[in-house]
């Protein structure tokens, strides 16, 4: 919701002619790609925006970077070919990845790292969740695509986690971290990546903009 914000008052201030929609409350044509927890960074991360005129992309991306805040920043601009087959970027977007580290002792973190390499060669990971104020218990194995774990100092662990988003599943980094049995303390956790995967082929949202 800040980051949504911070966008808002972005384009708002540089003036860009945006489309409302209709009703008794107008708000601005924005649509924002999978929310980001609280307490994750993120360096990849995605919207859609209508305008009722045209305007280059690098216009648009300069005049927003001289107004969002320090450590905001628009990377690329891109316009869709053909906005009316575009999809939403959540239901487009079913793939994420994060980058996780962890301190803690070198016995602990060591316990950590055998744990979660048996957990990728399991074939069930049960959690508990609540849905619709009910608890009930899922597999999110099915949803863990890739696990990379590896000792970066004696007393430092990096995870780095490719895991399904969207509508048929979804696993996040708080999902793995409860799950492990010893003392650890989390350092960071950075989403690095957001894309659509079928099969092997990976396409970025941006590329979507380049299909008619």
């Amino acid at each position: 919701l800040e980051l949504l914000r911070a966008i808002e008052r972005g384009l708002r201030r540089v003036g860009l002619p945006l489309a409302y929609s209709t009703g008794f409350h107008p708000h601005p044509k924005i649509a924002f790609g999978p929310a980001l927890s609280v307490g994750i960074s993120s360096s990849d991360e995605y919207f859609d925006l209508q305008l009722v005129k045209h305007l280059e992309a690098e216009d648009i991306k300069a005049s927003l970077n001289a107004a969002l805040p320090e450590g905001l920043r628009i990377l690329a601009v891109r316009a869709a070919q053909s906005a009316q087959k575009l999809q939403p970027l959540n239901a487009i977007i079913n793939r994420a990845s994060y980058v996780i580290l962890l301190q803690g002792t070198a016995a602990d973190l060591t316990a950590c790292l055998n744990f979660l390499q048996d957990l990728l060669a399991s074939s069930e990971v049960l959690i508990r969740r609540v849905v619709k104020k009910k608890e009930k218990i899922v597999n999110i194995r099915p949803w863990l695509h890739n696990l990379t774990v590896r000792n970066t100092s004696q007393n430092d662990l990096s995870i780095e986690l490719v895991c399904e988003i969207g509508n048929n599943g979804s696993l996040k980094p708080n999902d793995l971290l409860k799950l492990i049995p010893v003392d650890h303390e989390v350092t960071s956790i950075q989403r690095n990546g957001l894309w659509y995967q079928i099969d092997d082929q990976k396409i970025r949202p941006l590329e979507f903009c380049l299909r008619g």
